[in-house]
């Protein structure tokens, strides 16, 4: 069964040169944020490559098979919440739901809905914050669930920022990529007996993606160990240059905020193509397109319909770069 392999990333600096520099993954840059939206495929196995600095991974399937778009909402708008009540985001995809916590020094797995409900009554570590080139640590873990029979999993996960450099994929080669070499060691334990698993993956980030860009994938267990499941995901809607395009979107300017009846949003030059507001429960609530002849540079949204609490403005740029801002309404 197939854990979850959401996660992380960081802010960094790009040189001139063949080198880049170390790129440090923060909270800020890799913790999911509600109304995200990425679309995963995948596809046959492939080698990770090697550990270092400056590397340059080639991440490339020769078949690629089914794809799945992930959206991220308030665990209180799904209908499992209940089971996950440390949670503070859940993320959807084909009837499943995925439960973690993010804080300023963590990403942990507070567990899964597959069909079945795993609430973790010790969560998983997914990344610490910050992290940096060399960082590594274990952390222990444990659920039960019901299949048939209970089945109770405990297990360690050992996380370790192993490289960055280059990754190439069949969409482009995109520079200041960070790998995590990402193993979990867990055993099942039921009426039946005990299988053992180990899961061996390399995932790849890239700054403001908050699901991992690419990822390589083996899992092996007991019952047929000489039958590993390996394949890799590869996201097809990557976002780049986000560290550059936030800085622009910086200048945003949104008064009253909290706002009452309305709010207005001055763009003060940045290249606004259309703006999005998105409730809390991820449900998009206003949606508006920028004139590019009119070269609007301010909207003004009534707001008088939209109930009390927080709210995120997703803003997208005329080359197709997002960035969000939060918003309050308090009427």
């Amino acid at each position: 069964m197939k854990k979850n392999l959401l996660s992380f990333l960081g802010a960094f600096t790009v040189l001139s040169t063949v080198l880049s520099a170390q790129p440090t993954l923060t909270a800020t840059g890799i913790n999911p944020v509600i109304g995200d939206n990425y679309t995963l495929a995948n596809g046959t196995s492939v080698s990770p490559g090697s550990a270092g600095a400056n590397q340059t991974w080639t991440v490339i399937p020769t078949t690629m098979n089914s794809s799945a778009t992930y959206s991220t909402s308030s665990p209180s708008a799904t209908p499992y919440a209940a089971s996950f009540t440390q949670a503070n985001i859940s993320y959807f995809t084909s009837g499943y739901y995925f439960y973690d916590n993010t804080s300023s020094t963590a990403l942990k797995n507070n567990g899964q809905y597959l069909g079945l409900t795993l609430s973790y009554s010790d969560a998983e570590d997914l990344l610490h914050f910050p992290f940096n080139m060399g960082n590594t640590y274990s952390d222990p873990w444990a659920v039960t669930f019901v299949n048939g029979v209970t089945f109770t999993r405990t297990g360690t996960t050992t996380v370790t920022y192993d490289g960055y450099g280059s990754l190439k994929l069949a969409s482009g080669t995109y520079n200041n990529a960070v790998r995590v070499h990402f193993q979990q060691v867990y055993s099942d334990v039921y009426s039946g007996g005990t299988i053992n698993y180990n899961n061996d993956e390399y995932m790849w980030y890239i700054n403001g993606n908050h699901m991992p860009v690419a990822v390589t994938y083996t899992l092996t267990n007991s019952n047929s160990p000489s039958s590993p499941t390996k394949y890799a995901v590869i996201m097809s809607n990557i976002v780049t240059s986000v560290y550059e395009y936030n800085n622009v979107f910086s200048d945003i300017v949104s008064f009253p905020n909290p706002a009452v009846n309305e709010i207005n949003f001055n763009f003060n030059g940045s290249p606004v193509s259309s703006i999005e507001i998105i409730d809390i429960a991820g449900k998009t609530v206003y949606n508006e397109m920028i004139s590019t002849s009119a070269m609007e540079d301010y909207v003004i949204v009534n707001t008088s319909a939209f109930k009390d609490g927080i709210y995120f403005v997703k803003f997208t740029g005329k080359d197709g770069h997002t960035g969000t801002k939060k918003i309050s309404i308090v009427k």
